[in-house]
């Protein structure tokens, strides 16, 4: 059988895109090599979490703007240096800002955007309003899994 050379591409295409990426095959679970994660510095909302991104003509009036520390974190545990980021804070159409709000990032880091906005939540608040921008908690590789990279 004979492999047509756009097949060969988009086989080297996956190949490249594998090498980003590490698989934990577990429960048919798996899990990118490396995640941006950030967090609120203002004390105003510093104990809020990050959720999913939602949609712009869900975000309400600016509240202010904040720092926030960003930083990769690998799948191995170790993570680049934080990087210190300026975002601007939105209401939630509908949601109180106890519950819930939005951040999108001014400066550009190393994530690359400043289009997007992106839910924190209040972890002591009842977060029914938001359910859908909760970011699932990924399990962290047990002893024995097998890893891919």
């Amino acid at each position: 059988m004979e492999i047509t050379a756009a097949l060969q591409k988009l086989i080297a295409l996956i190949m490249a895109l594998m090498s980003f990426i590490s698989v934990t095959i577990k429960n048919n679970e798996s899990a990118f090599y490396k995640k941006y994660v950030y967090e609120v510095v203002d004390e105003e909302y510093s104990d809020y979490i990050p959720g999913k991104v939602i949609e712009e003509e869900k975000v309400g009036e600016k509240l202010g703007d904040v720092t926030v520390s960003a930083k990769w974190v690998y799948y191995d545990g170790h993570s680049s240096e934080p990087e210190t980021l300026r975002a601007a804070v939105y209401a939630i159409k509908g949601v109180n800002k106890n519950t819930a709000v939005c951040i999108r990032f001014t400066d550009k880091g190393e994530a690359l955007t400043t289009t997007h906005y992106y839910v924190m939540i209040d972890p002591q608040a009842d977060p029914s309003a938001v359910a859908d921008y909760i970011i699932p908690q990924e399990p962290s590789p047990a002893e024995g899994d097998i890893v891919a990279e």
